[in-house]
């Protein structure tokens, strides 16, 4: 599009990108909260998994046409919780159900 000065479907596509980086974010989140649960004592690991999620999460406040609320995000980040090494199992679960809600996805199929 780009090279054939195709203004419109270049805008197409940079909406298609920026409608999809948001869900695969949301993808990549619940992949490392399941690789949280699949770690609880491997510390390293564990610790690593949620800090990157933690991380997803945190990234949706920055993009202007963003899906998610603000609402959303705080109560994702609140199954985080203020510390990372006082972690609610159970937490984990329910920020995965709420990605799931929010955009759509199926954890059972996310590696």
């Amino acid at each position: 599009a780009i090279s054939n000065k195709d203004n419109t479907a270049r805008d197409e596509a940079r909406n298609t990108v920026l409608a999809t980086w948001e869900k695969v974010g949301a993808a990549k989140c619940i992949s490392y909260l399941k690789g949280a649960k699949s770690n609880l004592s491997d510390a390293a690991t564990l610790h690593h998994n949620l800090s990157e999620g933690y991380g997803f999460v945190s990234g949706f406040k920055y993009n202007p046409s963003k899906t998610i609320s603000d609402a959303d995000i705080n109560i994702l980040l609140g199954y985080f919780g203020t510390n990372l090494f006082n972690l609610n199992v159970a937490n984990l679960d329910l920020a995965i159900a709420k990605l799931e809600s929010v955009f759509g996805l199926n954890a059972a199929i996310i590696p």
